[in-house]
């Protein structure tokens, strides 16, 4: 009988976010098909996503004494602290370098050191980290260790940061240490300009199928709508522009804006302050969005960034026909058929939005159109076909001599 791939996912949490909620999906798949499956918790052990009971989790950070609805485990550690030696040599360092290695020394002493130590028990498991800093941790602590090391960059891997940042310098100076790379779109993966030696991969979300209702072949409802987490880079008060713009021409058009997120007070103010309430309204998050809003006449997604978007994704797979902002990450791009299977639109371009809501609210056969070839999503994006471009990434994976 083969024995099974052993594999360790490394993230933050498994409390939010939709990085985190695939990496859930895809270990659960996993698990169900010959792997041996491990998701280590670096922050915290709250766990808000179904986790299989052959999915092992371990967390090496605090535990929240709640009650969980999978068993964790918790890794007891030896924490590390900054020798007298080492903060002599700060002292003579320059302060860019006295500033990465200040970061090194807090990712060394309150993560890599623990990571360190429990992959030390699992000599023979690929590691798989995702998001910036489980990358940064984890090509530090498998430094002089014998694992196999993906590394999962799942969004603009710059954004926010200036090239001399601590983190950005630390990885460049690791990034040998990988074996493997997945990346969701091919604006993440040239990023790297070719320094990696290892195998690169471009795998896109999943789409929970299962929980998203059937595309709806009616009359749609005349309201515009968009779901995300309301954080600055979604820019929300473009959409909100954009929309005014649009309904100057069509009336009798609504908005409504779903989610949650340290905006939602400033845009709600901004609401009242510009009187856009008699037709624009902003909702908390919901459990069954995608039934709420399968109807309507158009989903818009107004960010300056990003990688690859759920909400986008699911969106256009329910059938809503979709307008997305062409922003840094490269996700939109990448997905969308321009006028086939759905709109790009420049960013920071009120106007352009607002046209493109006019072309679909004007134009039956274009809304039935991109909705028709939206709805492939579902096929094509399936956690079938997702995990198994994931087996393909740890079968191939080979350690790389440095």
């Amino acid at each position: 009988m083969r024995e099974k791939s052993q594999v360790i996912f490394v993230i933050h949490t498994l409390a939010v976010g939709g990085a985190e909620r695939q990496i859930a999906g895809i270990a659960n798949y996993l698990a169900d098909n010959d792997c041996d499956i491990t998701i280590c918790l670096l922050d915290n052990d709250k766990i808000e996503f179904e986790i299989r009971d052959n999915v092992k989790i371990v967390c090496l950070g605090e535990s929240g004494k709640a009650e969980q609805p999978h068993t964790v485990e918790y890794f007891n550690s030896i924490h590390g602290v900054t020798s007298f030696s080492d903060k002599i040599k700060l002292k003579l360092y320059s302060p860019i370098k006295k500033a990465e290695y200040n970061e090194y020394c807090f990712l060394r002493n309150k993560y890599v050191l623990p990571l360190q130590q429990y992959l030390a028990t699992r000599p023979d498991a690929v590691v798989i980290t995702n998001m910036l800093f489980p990358n940064v941790i984890g090509l530090i602590a498998l430094q002089n260790l014998p694992n196999k090391l993906v590394f999962f960059d799942s969004s603009s891997p710059e954004y926010g940061l200036t090239e001399d940042a601590p983190v950005l310098r630390l990885r460049k100076k690791y990034i040998d240490r990988a074996d493997g790379a997945v990346f969701q779109t091919d604006f993440e993966k040239d990023y790297y300009n070719g320094r990696l030696k290892c195998n690169q991969y471009i795998i896109p979300n999943f789409l929970p199928i299962e929980k998203l209702p059937e595309r709806f072949k009616g009359v749609r409802r005349k309201e515009i709508v968009s779901f995300c987490r309301l954080v600055e880079v979604k820019n929300i008060p473009l959409l909100f522009e954009a929309f005014s713009i649009f309904h100057e021409k069509h009336s009798d058009y609504t908005l409504t804006v779903y989610g949650d997120g340290p905006e939602y007070s400033n845009l709600s103010q901004l609401l009242k302050e510009k009187r856009l309430t008699d037709f624009i309204s902003l909702k908390p998050a919901v459990v069954d969005v995608h039934y709420q809003i399968v109807d309507a006449a158009a989903f818009v997604s107004s960010s300056n960034r990003e990688g690859l978007s759920n909400s986008m994704l699911e969106a256009m797979a329910i059938g809503l026909p979709s307008i997305c902002t062409d922003c840094q990450g490269g996700g939109a791009r990448m997905i969308i058929d321009k006028y086939k299977s759905g709109i790009l639109v420049p960013c920071k371009n009120p106007k352009a939005m607002a046209d493109a809501m006019c072309k679909i609210a004007e134009d039956e056969v274009l809304s039935e159109q991109l909705s028709k070839n939206g709805e492939v999503l579902r096929g094509d994006l399936s956690i079938e076909s997702i995990g198994k471009m994931w087996q393909k990434v740890i079968t191939e994976t080979r350690r790389i001599k440095n």
